[in-house]
């Protein structure tokens, strides 16, 4: 990748290694778990979180999280706005190495240790839902590894967060899922909520590649000047005027 700098709100491919990997280490076997977790989150209408990546590349096996950045819409009149920077060195394990010695990576950059990046990630989010454009296939994936390779190379007294308890596939609300849904003539049922609506989308539709931010735009007909007028300064804040217009449907 060169150094090539990749934001995962934005980028519209992912490539994903075959599903080889044996037990717990399958994706299909974390994502059943994923939706077996029974923890409750706060009520998207009281607050959430808008995510988003910068990472080294698209593949999350083998690239890196460089930086977290959130957007909280909670109780105060403003939104909120983290970037937690990362330091790439110490984010790769003895497993995860040699994937990464394919690549040249930065030999330094600015950020805290991923260690420090994920318990400040864990502390910030709270009990929030976790929301963005294509979450499921790109930002989670990226976390998901992260976390792995933290876990494999921590004790268990030093481990921060877990895959399945604290990024369960039912803690994340995809705008790419609702457009997919909506488009397909899938509508909010009576006292549904948008969570449960983003997950049906998931479980109803067979095409996951990933979704461009102002197709959503179009499809919600939020216009240019719309946009404008909000004055979104990245795509999380453009990502959360969608969230919030798909939000009215739910009124």
């Amino acid at each position: 990748m060169n150094g090539q700098v990749h934001n995962t709100s934005i980028r519209n491919r992912l490539v994903v290694p075959p599903l080889d990997i044996p037990s717990r280490g399958n994706p299909e076997v974390l994502e059943i778990e994923s939706y077996m977790t029974t923890r409750e989150y706060i009520s998207p209408d009281k607050g959430y979180v808008v995510l988003g990546l910068i990472t080294t590349g698209p593949d999350c096996w083998s690239d890196l999280v460089s930086k977290i950045s959130l957007l909280i819409i909670g109780q105060k009149s403003e939104p909120e706005k983290y970037d937690i920077e990362i330091s790439l060195q110490g984010q790769h394990d003895a497993m995860s190495e040699p994937e990464f010695s394919r690549k040249p990576v930065a030999k330094s950059n600015t950020g805290i240790p991923i260690s420090e990046a994920l318990l400040e990630f864990q502390n910030t989010i709270g009990q929030y839902y976790l929301v963005g454009n294509n979450v499921l296939n790109l930002n989670r994936a990226f976390l998901v590894e992260a976390v792995r390779r933290h876990r494999r190379s921590a004790d268990q007294a030093s481990r921060i967060i877990d895959e399945v308890d604290d990024l369960p596939v039912r803690r994340f609300i995809d705008l790419g899922d609702m457009h997919k849904g909506l488009s397909a003539g899938l509508t909010p049922e009576p006292e549904e909520t948008i969570a449960n609506y983003s997950r049906r989308c998931r479980s109803f539709i067979t095409n996951m590649n990933n979704v461009e931010i102002s197709d959503i735009c179009r499809r919600l007909e939020l216009t240019q000047n719309e946009s404008l007028s909000q004055k979104p300064t990245d795509a999380l804040e453009i990502e959360n005027l969608v969230f919030a217009t798909f939000f009215k449907l739910f009124d």
